[in-house]
């Protein structure tokens, strides 16, 4: 069956409504992954042929994504190739790896930006789609369930009210800041009413380093970089921007910001096009679509 196209979309629901216990995720995921691939009398290219087949491999900005069953990833995509051939010299491995990135059409950004799937649905261009098991590409990913009827959590609301002091006009910008960061598409962020970068703004032991790790709890720690204000003109950082939903940036130093750092902040949040330079890559050009916070003593 693996070798239908839509075998994963069969298998799920077998597994779901047929079996009268339903295998766990993480077993799910590990049988529909099980096809071996296939060395013999293969050559390299019909090998990283099988691979890319195999683990749904897309190329978006100059990176190598693979489907786990869950979601699409960029991480530690090296070390789930060498897996499927595990056994082979480093150099065939490392040939594979070429053979695969070197043969795959990179995709371009949808206009209107890519959605963002949930565990439960799918968040495209201001829309929810929910009940849909969104199994196409996407580098957006976020592990937990939307649920628009969620009650308000107590916990939750005295700590906004404790770190705005009762401001609503600061708690509305908290909130607006996270629906910010759920905005994927760029000429959305392009607007002028859109363009910001957001500091918060407080005493040492306010909330705001709390904050900043309910940000990235809620968005996913792989959709969000953290960057900070001083690094944010080192090509060596800044690369780690593309592809997040939102760049957090602890503390920044009680400083004048000078104004190399002030022109960068102007064409992130513009949303410019950007020169970039991953170590060991050619330079490339691209508009990170990540929203941009940081936290301060000072302003």
């Amino acid at each position: 069956m693996l070798h239908l196209k839509n075998d994963k979309k069969i298998l799920r629901f077998i597994n779901d409504n047929i079996f009268a216990e339903p295998l766990e995720e993480s077993d799910f995921n590990r049988v529909t992954r099980d096809e071996k691939i296939n060395l013999d009398k293969n050559n390299e290219y019909q090998v990283a042929m099988q691979i890319k087949k195999k683990l749904r491999v897309v190329k978006f900005c100059d990176r190598l994504y693979s489907y786990d069953g869950k979601c699409y990833r960029d991480d530690n995509f090296k070390h789930i190739v060498a897996r499927e051939i595990a056994g082979q010299k480093m150099h065939y491995i490392n040939e594979i790896l070429g053979q695969i990135d070197i043969h795959i059409e990179p995709i371009e950004e949808p206009s209107k930006g890519w959605g963002i799937k949930f565990k439960n649905g799918y968040l495209h261009d201001g829309q929810w789609y929910g009940g849909l098991d969104y199994q196409e590409f996407t580098p957006y990913y976020i592990d937990i369930n939307y649920k628009p009827e969620a009650e308000p959590v107590p916990t939750v609301d005295q700590f906004l009210e404790d770190l705005t002091e009762s401001d609503k006009d600061y708690r509305d910008v908290i909130l607006e800041t996270i629906a910010h960061c759920l905005i994927t598409n760029i000429h959305v962020k392009r607007n002028y009413h859109f363009q910001r970068v957001t500091f918060i703004i407080g005493g040492g032991g306010n909330g705001k380093g709390t904050l900043l790790i309910i940000f990235r709890t809620l968005l996913g720690t792989n959709n969000v970089s953290s960057i900070s204000l001083d690094r944010i003109m080192d090509e060596r950082y800044l690369c780690s921007i593309l592809v997040k939903l939102a760049n957090c940036g602890d503390d920044i130093e009680d400083k004048t910001i000078d104004t190399e750092k002030m022109k960068m902040l102007k064409n992130l949040s513009a949303y410019d096009v950007i020169s970039f330079r991953e170590l060991y890559k050619k330079s490339k050009n691209e508009a990170p679509i990540a929203s941009y916070i940081f936290s301060t003593n000072h302003l």
